[in-house]
């Protein structure tokens, strides 16, 4: 497995409509990586008040021709599209079951073009709604001229996989008002990755120390965490300091979140050092 880069926000957009609802989906952070002989593109796009996650993840056989290829959800296609809307458990994903994607460009680790369209149903047998994407287009690019975040973010979380770590975490400014830090765990688990976003008021970047709420006011810290289920911290404290001149932020983590159906998550020894804000 090779990690191609973080990229450019609006790589992947589409249309997606659930539920009697339309949402425009423009990818705000992208990861891409070669594996199997696939490039996996993960488009993430995060939304706020309240803030919530919509993930695309498109699965393209490296050195696919131009063409129009199934999306049909059937083993050893080329191309398959999965779907994770917002706060939704890892059974609950949806896969595509029909529709098409046209390469326009040859495939490959450096560049991906296309356009689809498609329906895809959940995993989960009980939720009956399907989803349904159009005009959705994809325009990759694996640029290293782009500027990237360097540095780490890693702590111990109380799951059966206790190390989080991220040697590869991007940090950006982000509306409303955010410093945004994006940290995938590097132990991949293809059934399971994780996923954990840090946002702090930018009219706090000054201060040393805040506590962690789910509050969006700009008074605290914000941490969303993704590990088969979509978790809001509700207490914790994050320590810091933000260089401007550097584009520095250094610190410590530690957040816990409890509430009704599920057990306590808690992320303890959280520790970070970024270097560099990644074009968005």
């Amino acid at each position: 497995m090779k990690t191609i880069n973080n990229t450019l926000a609006g790589q992947v957009s589409a249309n997606i409509e659930l539920g009697g609802s339309i949402h425009p989906f423009v990818s705000t952070y992208t990861s891409a990586t070669l594996k199997d002989h696939h490039v996996v593109i993960k488009a993430s796009q995060a939304v706020f008040s309240p803030f919530r996650i919509y993930t695309v993840e498109l699965k393209i056989a490296n050195g696919a021709e131009p063409g129009t290829y199934p999306l049909d959800g059937k083993p050893g296609n080329t191309v398959g599209l999965a779907y994770d809307p917002p706060t939704t458990v890892q059974l609950d994903s949806y896969r595509d079951i029909e529709g098409e994607f046209t390469l326009t460009e040859t495939a490959s680790e450096q560049q991906i073009d296309g356009t689809f369209y498609c329906t895809a149903k959940s995993l989960n047998p009980e939720i009956r709604d399907l989803a349904t994407f159009t005009e959705g287009k994809v325009s990759f690019r694996s640029e290293t001229s782009h500027r990237q975040s360097t540095g780490y973010l890693r702590g111990t979380l109380n799951l059966p996989t206790p190390d989080f770590s991220s040697s590869r975490p991007h940090m950006s400014f982000t509306e409303p008002g955010f410093l945004q830090v994006v940290a995938n765990d590097d132990n991949d688990d293809k059934n399971a990755p994780r996923h954990l976003w840090l946002h702090i008021p930018t009219s706090k970047l000054g201060e040393k120390t805040l506590p962690i709420s789910p509050s969006e006011d700009g008074d605290t810290a914000v941490v969303t965490l993704i590990a088969k289920v979509f978790y809001r911290a509700t207490s914790g404290t994050v320590n810091f300091t933000y260089d401007e001149h550097l584009k520095k932020l250094t610190g410590t983590l530690n957040f816990s979140v409890s509430g009704p159906g599920h057990d306590d998550v808690v992320f303890s020894d959280g520790s970070f050092e970024i270097t560099g804000l990644s074009e968005a």
